[in-house]
């Protein structure tokens, strides 16, 4: 047993000192809102588009341009863009021939005659003043910003499930391999964009387009900055349906699992064993079962907490607690259920 808390604690550790070392880089003033255009890809988001607008109009600095693609709506969508953006320039795309989240990206990347490039989902909404706090970071290759969870389903439990993938994406920055961005708040060159997708094999996948360009950022070596500053966190959500987030968990493992390397091997059995460790100790020592449950929450608690802290987000001892005796058997879950489930996403089947 004194073998397993050994590396319990060593991971804990490292974990902790890599959230607290990432620090963002600053300066004075950049040119990137001179320099920059935003694609926000949607798909019957008409109630969400005008939160985002009433965000994007409330912005003492903007960007010089935003370009919104339509990936065939038949809601209202196109209307609310239409009667509610004000004092900025846009142009609103749509896609004909083609389908899906990539392809609504691909199109308004395309069209974008600025260096920069700044992906919004429909359905965020943006801090007071976040384009002036984009405006002071000193620029990389692509900039992994934060995204903060405005709903709470199931108390909670999906919310930390998500910020643990990105509170282990910040801790671990130091090994300059990052493995989780969202398409909800990403920055990067469009010329390095361009050369992703000359030779990108995913082009066929509705969805994901985040994921497989992060993975070719870090083959290639390129600067890829991550950020936790409150300041340059957008508000989103998940979903509210038990189905509609199994749909999208089993999408990130299958998107994951296409490009495994012998690093992501690793950290992937590093998690088994720190989360069912505890498990299987349990099993061998039941007379300890308070001692090693209490022993779990409290680690899980001390790497999450300065995450959660640093991008505003507060959560109750009680509900940490629910999530790090539930989260073990959740990840068993899905990671079974990817192997058989076919998911979709927006009402349609992603192929892999």
């Amino acid at each position: 047993m004194s073998s397993f808390f050994l590396f319990f604690t060593a991971f804990t550790v490292v974990i902790l000192v890599g959230q607290l070392s990432l620090k963002i880089k600053s300066t004075k003033e950049n040119n990137l809102l001179s320099n920059l255009t935003v694609i926000i890809p949607f798909r019957n988001e008409a109630r969400n588009l005008s939160l985002l607008l009433h965000s994007i109009s409330l912005q003492e600095k903007r960007p010089v341009k935003f370009i919104f693609v339509n990936d065939h709506s038949d809601d209202a969508s196109v209307a609310t863009l239409e009667n509610n953006i004000n004092d900025i320039e846009y142009e609103i795309l749509h896609l004909k021939d083609t389908f899906g989240k990539k392809a609504a990206l691909k199109k308004g990347i395309i069209a974008a005659n600025t260096d920069y490039i700044l992906t919004l989902d429909a359905d965020i909404q943006l801090p007071e003043n976040y384009f002036k706090a984009l405006s002071e970071i000193q620029l990389g290759d692509a900039h992994i910003l934060p995204v903060r969870i405005q709903n709470m389903p199931y108390s909670g439990f999906f919310n930390l499930d998500y910020y643990y993938l990105f509170m282990l994406n910040n801790g671990l920055h130091f090994l300059k391999r990052p493995f989780a961005a969202s398409g909800a708040n990403f920055l990067f060159k469009k010329s390095i964009y361009n050369d992703f997708v000359a030779q990108d094999l995913h082009q066929s996948v509705s969805s994901g387009d985040d994921h497989y360009f992060l993975n070719y950022l870090v083959k290639n070596k390129k600067e890829v900055q991550l950020s936790t500053d409150e300041a340059i966190c957008v508000g989103s959500k998940i979903p509210s349906s038990f189905v509609d987030i199994l749909q999208q968990r089993v999408r990130w493992i299958k998107k994951s699992s296409s490009f495994l390397s012998v690093s992501a091997l690793l950290m992937a059995f590093i998690g088994i064993i720190y989360h069912w460790g505890i498990i299987a100790l349990i099993v061998i020592y039941p007379n300890k079962v308070v001692e090693l449950l209490l022993t779990k929450i409290a680690f899980d608690s001390i790497i999450l907490y300065p995450y959660l802290i640093k991008i505003g987000e507060r959560f109750s001892l009680v509900r940490m607690a629910i999530f790090s005796l539930i989260y073990p058997f959740w990840m068993l879950f899905v990671g079974v259920l990817t192997v058989f489930m076919r998911p979709q996403w927006k009402g349609r089947k992603v192929q892999f």
